[in-house]
């Protein structure tokens, strides 16, 4: 399969103008294209990563070369490609990602730790939290977790930033834990976006997305198929080259340690829970 990849930031609304399906699902492509036109986010997350993404008591920890040891978020370093990146308009270096969900899912790979806990906060443009701080047990590492805004979190506002925290728990109370972020902006998919993503399943659904530019729900959907399919040769090139490109080449063979069952995209987690509960 040939797997051509870029990242599109898009407006807040995406348009059918801007995503052809029979293209690029005829062809078995995985395409993502940059966007120059993506307004740079209103809010900015700090540099490098707290305690080099380690505990301090991990620090000690002989390094073994096969496995990264520091705490990632899996984005991409820069969202638009090399030919982008001489244009003023182009919010190169700005590390942001577009999703459809009312509460999104987030892929974070944790080293090897003796951490026992992860957790998530969101906060809006404002440093206010949106919802509760959502802790995760650390079951087996080193490994490749999702954590998701929970369920009782208001929906994100269509066209706004939020800053996403991930910490691990090394000791209570320690104002020192490790910690990585990110920006997330919810974008409404309109008419014809919602119709091609219901009308596609598996790797033509994570196509949809990346040919819109939605890269937090492309690489979520991707994972879930990797985790579900880890023979399906399709799925593990898209998986490979996605990360080579969003230069996580340390992640690709990293073990896939949530379940992704019940990650539910694009919908509201409470409105879906009911429909299967009933």
């Amino acid at each position: 399969m040939l797997l051509e990849l870029g990242i599109t930031p898009n407006f807040h609304l995406i348009t059918q103008a801007q995503i052809e399906i029979p293209s690029y699902i005829k062809s078995k492509r995985v395409i993502f294209k940059p966007n120059p036109d993506q307004p740079a986010p209103e809010i900015t997350t700090g540099a490098g990563k707290r305690n080099d993404g380690r505990c301090f008591q991990d620090q000690s920890i002989e390094d073994d070369a096969t496995v990264s040891h520091s705490l990632t978020v899996l984005v991409p370093t820069v969202l638009v490609s090399p030919e982008f990146q001489e244009s003023e308009l182009s919010p190169v270096g700005v590390n942001f990602q577009l999703t459809v969900s009312e509460q999104p899912t987030f892929l974070v790979y944790v080293p090897p730790t003796s951490a026992n806990f992860l957790e998530l906060r969101v906060e809006d443009d404002q440093s206010q939290q949106i919802g509760e701080t959502v802790r995760l047990n650390l079951t087996d590492t080193p490994g490749i977790y999702s954590i998701s805004v929970p369920e009782t979190a208001p929906p994100l506002d269509i066209g706004k930033d939020y800053k996403w925290l991930v910490s691990m728990t090394c000791q209570a109370g320690d104002p020192n834990d490790p910690l990585v972020e990110g920006l997330v902006r919810r974008t409404l998919p309109d008419s014809s976006l919602t119709r091609s993503l219901d009308s596609v399943e598996d790797l033509d659904k994570v196509a949809v997305y990346a040919e819109a530019g939605i890269w937090q729900d492309a690489v979520v959907t991707l994972a879930a198929l990797r985790q579900t399919q880890p023979n399906n040769p399709d799925v593990v090139s898209a998986w490979e080259n996605l990360l080579k490109y969003a230069e996580l080449e340390d992640m690709v063979h990293a073990p896939l340690i949530s379940s992704f069952e019940d990650i539910h995209i694009g919908e509201n987690k409470a409105e879906g829970r009911k429909d299967r509960e009933e």
